[in-house]
């Protein structure tokens, strides 16, 4: 088809009813949003998380000091600008630093600082290559976080999501309540450690020969889904030749996990 010929996309609005929810998988609140029947239709439901304590209009401090008090967005605005301005006047505009996160976009660098960063220097970027590696992309969920709660066992490598990112949290205590079990691979005590079912605490910088480690012990106790790796892998062969040098007494060694911990993390898994 001609791109003259293509039908623009047209942005309505909608109920949940009448399209289909579909979710945004960009980050762990996976906001609703529903896709119409028709052709060339995008449709829009409102079904993003909210909290009492939400902030609905900005809060302005008279004087340091004195309490934040509500203001319109026009004060707000005209008050962050003139601050601005006025630092940027005395000082040159490296004086503004600017940190931004996803909700920003690029916007931060609109100030003409060269000290704006945001989240992505950190966090976006070693997911985004995790991701490319493990799926093929560098943005998004593999699926969705619902289908954590019906997960049998969980295996967390370093994550504190109760600390990090309480809407994924809601998922994982969905999960327990409903029977599931959790192990969690991090050299500290976190939340998410004193939460889980078992806690591997491993010396830092050593998760690669742990998780070696275990598919090793997966492999020598018959625990693999061979089916399931014919039809979904690549590469296998060399990865198994690469673990049996990885067996369980020099895992420990390495890694500082007691060997009965191991085993008992790859059985719940395999199990």
């Amino acid at each position: 088809m001609a791109e003259s010929d293509a039908a623009p996309l047209r942005r309505v609005t909608t109920t949940a009813d009448e399209a289909t929810p579909i979710h945004c998988p960009y980050c762990a609140t996976q906001r609703g949003s529903a896709l119409a029947d028709g052709p060339g239709e995008i449709a829009t439901v409102n079904a993003v998380l909210s909290s009492p304590a939400q902030l609905t209009t900005p809060l302005r401090r008279a004087h340091l000091g004195a309490p934040l008090e509500p203001c319109t967005w026009e004060e707000a605005l005209d008050t962050i600008a003139a601050e601005i301005m006025k630092l940027r006047a005395a000082h040159g505009p490296d004086a503004v630093a600017v940190f931004g996160g996803n909700g920003l976009g690029r916007e931060e660098l609109r100030s003409r600082t060269s000290q704006a960063d945001g989240n992505g220097r950190f966090c976006t970027s070693s997911a985004a290559a995790a991701l490319n590696r493990a799926f093929g992309r560098d943005r998004g969920l593999p699926g969705p976080l619902t289908d954590v709660s019906a997960a049998d066992v969980i295996f967390m490598v370093g994550g504190n999501p109760a600390g990090t990112m309480p809407p994924f949290a809601q998922h994982l205590a969905d999960q327990r309540a409903a029977g599931g079990a959790r192990i969690v691979a991090d050299p500290r005590r976190t939340t998410a450690a004193r939460q889980s079912d078992l806690h591997l605490q491993l010396t830092p910088g050593t998760d690669l020969a742990l998780a070696n480690g275990m598919l090793h012990l997966a492999v020598t106790e018959g625990l693999l889904d061979e089916a399931y790796i014919r039809a979904r892998t690549s590469g296998f062969d060399a990865v198994r030749t690469k673990v049996g040098a990885y067996w369980p007494e020099r895992v420990e060694r390495i890694t500082g996990v007691p060997l009965p911990k191991i085993r008992e993390a790859v059985r719940m898994l395999g199990a």
